[in-house]
C-alpha cells in the first residue's frame, strides 16, 4: 500500500474478529474499534490472537473515535438489515468518513427504498462512499456477469447456494425460524414472520440483472422450511435441534426480464450437519451452456477477505451509496 490507510471497526463478533486480523495483517492501521455487547476494554490485537497488543482498545463510543477526525473508512460488521445499519452508517458518513458493510439489505442500493436514498444522500452531502460487500459481491454478482461474456446467447441462469447459518454466530441465526415444530412455523407463517425475512439472495439477483442490463418484468420470492432429520447441534444457539423442527428455510427468487431471461436462485439458509458444507453452484442456459462450481465454500472468511480487500476501490469510487458492482473488478489487496 502506498499510503497508510486509517479504519474504525464496528462489531467484535465472528465476523469482526476475522476482519480485524485480516486489516492487522494487511497493514491496515486500526484506529477504533467499536462493540455495544462485548469485550470493551480489550485490546483489538490480543482479541484476535496476536501476541502484543496494538494499543487500541474496544469502545462502544463510536461518536469520540469519529471526533478524532483520523479515519478513512468505517467497516460495519454487526448488522444485516438496513434499519439496524442506518444510524452507524449514517454518523459515519456524515463526518466524512468512508463506509464498507456487509449487510446484506445494503448490497444493492436499488433495493434499498428510502433508507437508501437517506443514506446516498448523506454520502454525497460530505463527498464520501457507502459500498455493501461480501460473499454476494464476487461469487453473486461479479463472478456470474463475467461468466456471460464468454456465452453467445443466454436463456435462462440459476444459481444454487448453501449457508451455515451457526457459523456466522447468535446475530445472525436469531433472524431465522430455526428450532420451530410444523406447526410453530405454520402459525408464524399465517401471522407472516417467515415471511419478513430479508431475501438476501434476491437483492443479489436484483444487482447482477442491473449490472448486465437487463429490465425486470416480473418478480417472485418464498420461503420454504427445512426440517432436521436427526438432531443437529447448533454452536451459536448452545442447544441442540432436535428431529421434525426447522434448522433454517431455503429461499427462492425468480426474475423474468423484458429480454426474455430468466433468473432463479435458490438459497438454502440452515444449520449445517456434521458433513454438510457450504457451496455454490451456477448454471447458465443458452450457447454455449456453462457451470460453475465452489465446493465446501468458506463463506465466513470469503466475506472478511473481501471487504478488506474492497478498502482501496471504496476509497477511490465517486460519493455516493452505490453498488459493488460499479467498482474495479475486485482483487487482492497488496
Amino acid at each position: 500500500m502506498a499510503a497508510v490507510i486509517n479504519a474504525v471497526l464496528v462489531g467484535v463478533g465472528h465476523m469482526g474478529r476475522l476482519t480485524a486480523r485480516y486489516l492487522l495483517e494487511k497493514g491496515i492501521n486500526v484506529v477504533g474499534v467499536v462493540s455495544r455487547t462485548s469485550s470493551q476494554g480489550e485490546d483489538i490485537g490480543t482479541l484476535v490472537g496476536l501476541k502484543t497488543p496494538i494499543g487500541v482498545t474496544v469502545s462502544n463510543d463510536l461518536e469520540a473515535i469519529l471526533a478524532n477526525g483520523n479515519a478513512d473508512i468505517v467497516l460495519v460488521t454487526t448488522s444485516s438489515d438496513l434499519k439496524s445499519l442506518l444510524p452507524i452508517a449514517e454518523r459515519a458518513l456524515s463526518c466524512g468518513v468512508n463506509v464498507a458493510t456487509i449487510s446484506e439489505e445494503a448490497f444493492f442500493p436499488g433495493t434499498a427504498g428510502e433508507i437508501g436514498k437517506r443514506l446516498d444522500e448523506v454520502a454525497r452531502a460530505n463527498g464520501v462512499t457507502l459500498v455493501a460487500t461480501g460473499v454476494q459481491d464476487i461469487f453473486w454478482l461479479n463472478l456470474p456477469a463475467m461468466v456471460t461474456g464468454a456465452m453467445h446467447r443466454i436463456e435462462e441462469i440459476h444459481c444454487w447456494s448453501n449457508v451455515n447459518l451457526d457459523i456466522y454466530g447468535p446475530a445472525l441465526i436469531s433472524q431465522y425460524p430455526v428450532g420451530l415444530t410444523p406447526e410453530e412455523y405454520a402459525r408464524q407463517e399465517a401471522e407472516g414472520e417467515p415471511r419478513s425475512l430479508i431475501p438476501f439472495s434476491g437483492i443479489a439477483l436484483e444487482g447482477l440483472t442491473a449490472k448486465l442490463g437487463w429490465t425486470p418484468t416480473g418478480r417472485s420470492v418464498r420461503h420454504e422450511p427445512i426440517y432436521a432429520e436427526c438432531a443437529i447441534t447448533s454452536e451459536s444457539l448452545g442447544r441442540a435441534i432436535s428431529p421434525g423442527h426447522t434448522v433454517g428455510v431455503t429461499e427462492i427468487y425468480e426474475i423474468e426480464t423484458r429480454e426474455g431471461i430468466k433468473l432463479r436462485m435458490e438459497f438454502v439458509e440452515k444449520v449445517n450437519g456434521p458433513e454438510e458444507t457450504e457451496k455454490i453452484a451456477w448454471t447458465f442456459k443458452g450457447e454455449p451452456e456453462l457451470g460453475v462450481v465452489a465446493d465446501r465454500f468458506p463463506g465466513m472468511e470469503v466475506t472478511c477477505a473481501t471487504l478488506v480487500n474492497r478498502i482501496p476501490a471504496i476509497l477511490a469510487a465517486p460519493a455516493g451509496y452505490i453498488s459493488a458492482g460499479s467498482l474495479a473488478e475486485a482483487v487482492i489487496m497488496g
